[in-house]
């Protein structure tokens, strides 16, 4: 029940330290949205948390509807919904598409 657009806002707040940037009002503490982040590296994926963490980098929470909230932390969020899923339950047009961004995301960050 919820949007492609209202995933990526979520992980907007997640990747702003808890903070809508679009009007600055915190949401939830800087404690909370790193903890939120460390437990979407090691089990927003099911079982291959792992996996896509080491290959994409970005802290990501997927779901049954074949929905995928990311953080790119202090970047933005990302939304992505694209049914079908994996065999784990993993959204796989989706985590083909943030694979691909998580790539150009780690260029972007290492040409600085």
């Amino acid at each position: 029940m919820v949007t492609a657009e209202e995933l990526a806002n979520l992980g907007a707040v997640l990747a702003n330290d808890g903070i809508k940037p679009w009007d600055n009002e915190r949401l939830i503490s800087s404690e909370a949205a790193t903890y939120t982040k460390s437990l979407m590296m090691t089990t927003g994926l099911y079982n291959e948390s792992g996996t896509y963490s080491a290959i994409i980098g970005i802290p990501t929470k997927s779901g049954v509807g074949g929905g995928l909230m990311s953080a790119a932390t202090g970047k933005y969020g990302i939304g992505i919904f694209n049914p079908p899923l994996d065999d784990v339950g993993n959204s796989i047009a989706g985590l083909s598409a943030l694979n691909e961004l998580g790539c150009e995301l780690k260029v972007d960050l290492f040409r600085y």
